[in-house]
Order: C-alpha cells, then structure tokens, then sequence
C-alpha cells in the first residue's frame, strides 16, 4: 500500500518551489470558455462535493479559498494503490491557486485496504480501465463551472493511467503530471503536454526501468518533460508530493502547457 503524507507534515516544506503563486492572478485572464455548462438536468448526480459521473464515484475539493459555484481552472487527481480519490484531492488543496480538484475513484478494492485501478486479479487491464475515465473527463468539466481543459495529475497506478491518456486520449486534457508511474506496456508516444516526476531510488518502479522509454519519447519529439527526483524513493510524501503540486499548479497558471512544456523536433 502506497505511503501518504500531506506535504505539510514533512521536513521538505521550507523547499522554495511554489513560486507559481505569483502566476495566479493570470489564470483567468488566460483560460478561455472552451463549453458552455449542460443543463442541471443532465448531471443530476454532480455536486460540490463530489458525486457521480459516467458512472465514475469522485470527490470534489477546492484550493485557494474557491467558492462551489465559481468558474475554476479544473484538476483532476488519480490516487495510487490503496488510496482513494477524496484522500489526494485533500492533499491536491495545498495548491497555491483557485482551482476545482477532482478525486476519482478506482473501480476495485485494493488488497490492503482503500482502492485501485485496474482489478487485482489481472483480468482488467489498467489500459482498459483507463476507457472508463475518458467520458468521466469528457463530461465532469461540463458538469462543473470549469475555464478550460483539466489537468491530469497522477501517483503510482494514478500516473499509469494519466499517462495512457496522455497518449490515447490528448484532447480531453490540456496538460499531464505523473509521479512514480510505471509507463504502461503498451503505452504509445504522448501526445498531450505531460511531465513525468521519477525517484531515482524508487524501489518499487526502478528509474533504470523508465529511462529508456521516456529517452526515446522526447527523442521523437513528444511533448515530454521527465524529472528525475535525487535521493527520492515511491512514497508519495516529501519532495515527490510536493513537485507534483508544483508542475501541475504551473501547467493549471497558463493557456497553453505545450509552450511551457515545449516539444523537440525529431532529428533526421
């Protein structure tokens, strides 16, 4: 089971990384009304705090003393094994902007306790699992007052399944974070801005075994940024937990994450 801990609660919280605050006042001015919201009747389960969408149970939080009603740049958080989605939108609240923070939550009971992706017989594929968020992301944006796209934000099994949409699915998010994920066997080349944060002394998803396959990506020009973590291991809490609030806070303070992420042209 994944190690959870507030960044608050840990000795990294005097690390200067949340300068973006100063950005906040932009975000508005930046993101644009891409859709205008359906009529209540069609998300009669949607509410301000959390409910249920495509058939997908989430928690709603908000950062930076945001009222329900307000329109807010949108994101979404995927929880890792034995998580839940109310659990990392409660940490997601540390974000220095207004913003609607979107916990969903894994289909399956996890071995030790809280939930997962992807069922832990094996028989559904976190590949599948992923399809079951694409209406969930498509719709949850129009069901609640949002300037934009979401962001995605994911840990561990959460950063699997972000990135799979990053690649599978770019046009229902503007940009990607992922920390400590295992890039998925048959993950494609991400199309979607996305960050992928990596310990370099993670235990469980070893950096030797991602630094191939991410190499490559930004050699082909994806839009891919990967950040490796010193002295960090997979426990979600300390620097991990906060740089993951860091690049998903930036990606959420501009109108286009592409220009912040940038993208390599092939060579040849």
């Amino acid at each position: 089971m994944e190690t959870v801990t507030a960044w608050w609660q840990t000795p990294w919280v005097a690390l200067p990384i949340f300068g973006v605050a100063a950005t906040a006042g932009a975000v508005f001015a930046a993101l644009t009304h891409e859709d205008a919201p359906p009529p209540v009747g069609l998300c009669p389960d949607a509410g301000p705090d959390g409910g249920l969408v495509e058939g997908v149970e989430y928690a709603e939080r908000r950062s930076g003393g945001a009222g329900p009603d307000e329109t807010l740049p949108m994101l979404v958080v995927l929880h890792g094994r034995g998580s839940t989605g109310a659990e990392l939108a409660d940490l997601a609240t540390a974000i220095p902007i207004k913003a609607r923070i979107i916990g969903p939550l894994g289909a399956y009971r996890s071995e030790g306790g809280g939930f997962r992706w992807g069922d832990p017989a094996g028989t559904v594929d976190l590949a599948e699992d992923a399809g079951f968020l694409y209406n969930f992301l498509e719709q949850i944006r129009r069901c609640r007052p949002t300037a934009g796209k979401p962001v995605l934000a994911g840990y561990d099994q959460g950063a699997e399944v972000a990135y799979l949409i990053a690649a599978d699915e770019p046009v229902l998010v503007s940009g990607v974070v992922g920390a400590a994920g295992r890039p998925h066997p048959d993950l494609g080349p991400v199309r979607a801005p996305t960050v992928a944060l990596h310990g370099m002394v993670d235990e469980v998803v070893p950096y030797a075994e991602v630094q191939e396959g991410w190499a490559a990506m930004v050699g082909a020009g994806a839009p891919l940024r990967l950040i490796r973590m010193f002295g960090v291991g997979h426990s979600f809490a300390g620097a991990l937990q906060i740089k993951l609030w860091q690049e998903a806070s930036r990606l959420l303070a501009v109108a286009d994450p592409s220009r912040e992420i940038g993208t390599r042209t092939p060579s040849g």
